[in-house]
């Protein structure tokens, strides 16, 4: 297993690995710069076999509901607009069926287990792109940020 960990501190505090201090993305990009490409001409069969098999089994299952609620969702949202899910059933069926169709579309607080990370998330991406057209509106989002419980649930939050 390698490690790429920003926090010299967590390497390897799980698991035995290959640990590597350094920001994921440069250490991403060094090791692509440098390994050699290897080609599995297997690889596709075993994938599509993979995929048959969770088919499979999800259709045994009679899951059209959850399907057609997470479809749903998708249906609604342009294809390049950022999603931010909380700790729900909903964010569970998501992580395995929600199509996010291009890069950083799709965020949630996947094995951190508590609530409260889609309201805040969302919010802290429409400041850092305020002219990002992903928040339904400025209206909407200046409601939000003066809500009263929504305040004193996120002071006390993050003190």
């Amino acid at each position: 297993m390698i490690q790429i960990e920003a926090d010299a501190g967590k390497l390897e505090s799980n698991h035995p690995a290959l640990g590597i201090h350094a920001d994921a993305r440069l250490a991403l990009q060094a090791l692509l710069e440098t390994v050699e490409t290897r080609t599995d001409p297997a690889a596709p069969e075993r994938v599509s076999a993979v995929l048959t098999k969770v088919r499979d089994r999800i259709a045994a299952q009679d899951l059209g509901l959850e399907q057609r609620i997470v479809a749903s969702v998708r249906e609604a949202l342009p294809d390049r607009a950022p999603s931010f899910w909380d700790m729900t059933i909903l964010a569970y069926w998501a992580w395995s069926a929600f199509d996010a169709r291009h890069p950083n579309t799709m965020h949630s607080a996947q094995g951190a287990g508590g609530l409260g990370y889609g309201f805040p998330a969302a919010l802290g991406a429409a400041a850092a792109d305020p002219r990002s057209r992903s928040w339904r509106s400025p209206a909407t989002a200046a409601r939000c940020t003066r809500s009263r419980s929504w305040r004193r649930r996120s002071s006390t939050a993050w003190t």
